[in-house]
């Protein structure tokens, strides 16, 4: 019940994304994990690995859209983590700066989530 409470009071409007992300924790251990859902204010994560509340990160992913491919990188905030598997974390990822060019990754970013409200509609 407490996610569906998180969900109904988020600032930014999500759009699914099934993308890899590269998360690079303060001690600089690696992991791959999965993005769920992206916004103009952070990213949903699916990692094998937690990462506490209030501790920095640096992520690495691939957005695509209709425009091509687009090489992010960012600084972030863990705001959640919560264990949906005995093997599996949900992370919740607040951008906190943008490390590949930050106007051109914020544009790539509403333009994905303008492109896909666009598509959602028209199914």
């Amino acid at each position: 019940m407490r996610a569906l409470h998180d969900m109904e009071n988020r600032i930014h409007p999500r759009a699914k994304l099934k993308t890899w992300v590269k998360v690079i924790p303060p001690d600089g251990h690696s992991v791959i994990g999965n993005i769920e859902d992206i916004s103009s204010g952070g990213v949903g994560v699916l990692d094998n690995q937690p990462l506490p509340p209030g501790k920095d990160c640096h992520v690495i992913f691939m957005l695509q859209d209709n425009r091509g491919e687009h090489l992010l990188q960012a600084r972030c905030l863990v705001t959640s983590c919560t264990p949906v598997s005995s093997t599996h974390y949900h992370l919740g990822l607040q951008f906190l700066d943008f490390i590949s060019s930050p106007s051109d990754t914020l544009h790539a970013i509403d333009h994905f989530l303008t492109w896909q409200a666009n598509l959602s509609q028209r199914e």
